[in-house]
C-alpha cells in the first residue's frame, strides 16, 4: 500500500492508496466493516498503518476510494489507530495538499466524500487550503458532568464528529494536565450515560484563553485514540462555531481564529444553514513530510504499538 504523510498545522495525516481499495466505492467499504452493532469498525490490519511504531501516535489515516456520489471527486475514509472517524478537518486539508502535490487538483478545487458527507477543499494563497465542512449543530446545551471534586457544564455538539465542548476562562496548562482533565470528562460522560446521537462521545474539546495575539481562543482536543490534536481540530472548530452562533456570540461571516495546543492556528468563519445548523469554513496550511509503501499488519496487538517486556 502506498502512502504519503503530511501534517496540517502540526497534526499528521497519512493518505493511503491501494489497488484493493481505490476501485471500491465508499459505501461498499463501510458495509464490509460494520460490526454486530452496525457501527463501522475498520480491520486491525488497516489501523496498524497509522499506529505506533509505524506512525506518530496522533496520526489520522485517509484511505482513498471511489465516491458514491457523482458530485464528489474522491471517496475518503478517515480513521485512527482506535476507530473510524466521521470526518476529519485537518485530514481534509492534508488530503487536498497531497492530491494537489501530485497534480490532482488542476482547478484548485476538489470535493471529498466522507462518512459525514461531501466537503469541498480549495487551494488558497500562500500555501494554505480551506474547506467547507458538513453542517454543524448543537445537540444538547447545559450538560452537567460530575468529576468528583467539581462539576462542569458544557455542550454536546456535532461538527462532523460528536464532541463534548467545555469553555474555561483560563490559559492552557501543561499537555499532561489537560490530557488528564479531558480524559476524566470523557470517562465521566460514559459513566453517566451521556451520549451523542451516534453513540458514546469520544471527542472532548476545551476552549481556553489564547496565547497568541492573532487568535480569539485556544483549543485542546482529546481524540478517540487517547491523544490530543496538534492542530486546532477542524471538526472541533466547526462544533465550537455552532455553539457560538447558537448563543449569539459570533455573527455569520465574521472571522474567528482558533489557536491549537501547540500554538498553530486555523482561520474560521461560518454561514447559516437550515435546521439551526451552520456551515463552517476553515483555512490552514499543510506540508508533505514523507512517502513510501507499507504492508498491512495482521496482528491486532500491534494496533497499540510496542509493548516492552523483560
Amino acid at each position: 500500500m502506498l502512502f504519503t504523510d503530511s501534517h496540517t498545522e502540526g497534526e499528521p495525516t497519512r493518505v493511503l492508496i491501494s489497488d484493493a481499495h481505490r476501485s471500491r466505492a465508499l459505501a461498499a467499504l463501510l458495509d464490509g466493516w460494520k460490526d454486530a452493532s452496525g457501527s463501522c469498525n475498520p480491520p486491525a490490519s488497516l489501523r496498524t498503518l497509522v499506529a505506533n511504531p509505524r506512525a506518530p501516535e496522533a496520526c489520522v489515516g485517509a484511505l482513498l476510494c471511489r465516491p458514491n456520489s457523482q458530485a464528489a471527486d474522491f471517496g475518503v475514509f478517515f480513521f485512527n489507530a482506535q476507530a473510524a472517524l466521521g470526518m476529519c478537518g485537518h485530514g481534509a486539508i492534508g488530503v487536498g495538499k497531497t492530491i494537489d502535490q501530485f497534480g490532482g487538483m488542476p482547478t484548485g478545487v476538489i470535493r471529498l466524500e466522507t462518512r459525514a458527507g461531501i466537503v469541498e477543499v480549495r487551494r488558497e494563497h500562500g500555501g494554505a487550503y480551506s474547506f467547507e465542512n458538513v453542517p454543524a449543530s448543537v445537540l444538547a446545551s447545559g450538560v452537567e458532568v460530575e468529576l468528583g471534586d467539581r462539576r462542569v457544564r458544557g455542550e454536546v455538539v456535532y461538527g462532523g464528529n460528536e464532541f463534548f465542548l467545555l469553555e474555561e476562562a483560563r490559559p492552557m496548562r501543561s499537555v499532561d494536565a489537560e490530557l488528564r482533565f479531558t480524559r476524566s470528562i470523557r470517562d465521566a460522560l460514559a459513566k453517566q450515560g451521556v451520549r451523542g446521537r451516534g453513540g458514546p462521545i469520544d471527542h472532548v474539546a476545551l476552549f481556553l484563553q489564547p496565547a497568541r495575539s492573532d487568535a480569539q481562543e485556544r483549543s485542546f482536543v482529546l481524540c478517540p485514540n487517547d491523544t490530543y490534536d496538534r492542530s486546532p481540530c477542524g471538526t472541533g472548530s466547526s462544533a465550537r462555531l455552532a455553539v457560538l452562533a447558537s448563543q449569539g456570540r459570533l455573527r455569520a461571516e465574521t472571522p474567528h481564529a482558533i489557536e491549537s495546543a501547540i500554538g498553530s492556528r486555523f482561520s474560521t468563519s461560518y454561514r447559516d444553514a437550515p435546521s439551526n445548523s451552520v456551515i463552517v469554513r476553515i483555512e490552514g496550511r499543510a506540508w508533505i513530510t514523507a512517502g513510501g509503501a507499507l504492508e498491512e499488519q495482521e496482528d491486532p496487538a500491534q494496533v497499540h504499538g510496542w509493548t516492552e517486556t523483560d
